[in-house]
């Protein structure tokens, strides 16, 4: 990695870390049965990703490194609500890997306009989150055959970019 992208990655990492004292996790203790679910979700997700998918993702980039001049180990963004950042957690302990950074999107998205990297040379991305399904989206067939009145759909949201 170059100057300019050890510096971007190393502010990243500075931020992340401001982020964690502001904002600490939560326990896992202290989830919802909704978010403890999630939790483990997410957590499975994440390791099926590193297992799967950020082998193939580096391949790529090693390609793209000779084609676009992009790095061939960038740091991995993972992007998460709070119960996927407690699973990373419990997966990585205390520190994630060098070339690992967790944050929550919202958080990620403040990052970008202090320091952007606009052509991801330096950085890829896994987000991995749950957003709850409107009625609409649902349609009244739907929900009146499937999903209980008292109950709620959730959709796993898994991008890589």
């Amino acid at each position: 990695m170059d100057e300019a992208g050890k510096t971007w990655v190393n502010g990243l990492k500075q931020f992340e870390a401001n982020c964690r004292k502001r904002s600490p996790l939560p326990s896992r203790d202290d989830l919802s049965p909704l978010e403890a679910q999630q939790c483990r979700i997410l957590g499975g997700s994440w390791l099926a990703w590193l297992k799967h998918h950020a082998p193939g993702m580096l391949e790529e980039r090693a390609v793209l490194h000779k084609a676009m001049h992009v790095d061939p180990e960038p740091v991995v963004v993972f992007l998460s609500i709070a119960p996927g950042l407690i699973a990373a957690h419990k997966i990585f302990g205390d520190r994630a890997p060098d070339g690992i950074v967790c944050l929550k999107e919202d958080q990620f998205k403040r990052w970008p306009r202090k320091s952007p990297d606009r052509s991801m040379s330096w950085h890829a991305y896994c987000m991995q989150t749950f957003r709850k399904v409107t009625d609409h989206e649902l349609g009244e067939h739907y929900r009146a055959q499937s999903i209980p009145e008292d109950c709620e759909a959730w959709l796993h949201i898994d991008e890589t970019l």
